[in-house]
């Protein structure tokens, strides 16, 4: 195993109706979960109760109510979380 590990992060976003969150290229494994909401995916509709999973860079764009999302990364111990930093988005 390489020095530092991995872990694996839940983080809760929430994005309001049309607000979006783009998260980089940076080669982390992720798991989203609608909560609650609509949210497009690199353009791919997402609902209640459903997951998206892949690698590296990804945006997320609420649909017309908002939505609430959790997302799990299995990244390295050292790496930062991509945080919601725009007034649509929050983490």
């Amino acid at each position: 195993m390489a020095s530092g590990g991995y872990e694996l992060r839940l983080i809760e976003d929430s994005i309001a109706a049309g607000g979006a969150l783009a998260l980089p290229a940076d080669g982390i494994n992720r798991v989203i979960y609608v909560v609650h909401g609509a949210v497009a995916i690199d353009g791919q509709e997402f609902g209640d109760d459903q997951a998206w999973q892949g690698r590296g860079a990804a945006r997320m764009t609420a649909g017309s109510s908002g939505c609430a999302l959790w997302r799990w990364e299995l990244a390295p111990t050292a790496s930062a979380a991509v945080l919601g930093a725009a007034t649509a988005a929050a983490s």
